[in-house]
């Protein structure tokens, strides 16, 4: 019984992010820091990095940037919810990473600084059984000031992430919403 549990736990670390379908062509940049004694390595880099890549290396065809926040008030109406778990995107996310798409087109939501992506939890959570694509959001952000607050539109609808993906948003924004 102790193998049993072993192998499958093995298994399911071995399959991690491999649900999308170029996973042996997707790489994550990683920055080694030293100070001193210490030695960490995290998956933060400059803003310049993805594109910089693109164009200076041939063998890069496409990157993606992602910035994770971690607390905002979501309105429809005057229901609202907190989401601890959001991120902000490039479009370019939808060209890399394969996700059920339930409704609508996340990669023009992301081209767009007003634009929302909803896993279908939130959406659930906020609209209940109504369709969201093309319903007003507003949002309001404590814990970040220079964010952008105020009137948003749900572009697209995902299906819930797997428990085995290193990704972990509920809700997604374009890179643009930051400027």
């Amino acid at each position: 019984a102790c193998c049993l549990f072993i192998v499958l736990y093995v298994q399911d670390e071995l399959l991690f992010d491999r649900y999308h379908e170029r996973a042996d062509r997707i790489y994550r940049v990683v920055e080694a820091r030293n100070q001193g004694d210490e030695n960490w390595h995290e998956a933060s880099t400059s803003a310049l990095m993805g594109p910089a890549l693109v164009s200076d290396l041939p063998e890069v065809t496409d990157a993606v940037r992602m910035w994770s926040g971690w607390r905002l008030t979501v309105k429809k109406g005057d229901t609202g919810i907190i989401v601890r778990n959001y991120s902000f995107s490039d479009p370019g996310l939808f060209r890399i990473f394969d996700f059920e798409v339930l409704g609508g087109d996340p990669a023009a939501a992301l081209e767009r600084p007003d634009g929302v992506v909803l896993t279908e939890t939130i959406a659930r959570q906020l609209f209940g059984n109504e369709d969201p694509v093309g319903k007003p959001l507003e949002i309001e952000a404590e814990d970040f000031p220079e964010f952008a607050e105020g009137g948003y539109e749900v572009g697209a609808v995902i299906r819930d992430l797997p428990h085995n993906t290193h990704l972990d948003f509920d809700m997604l924004m374009a890179v643009s919403t930051l400027y």
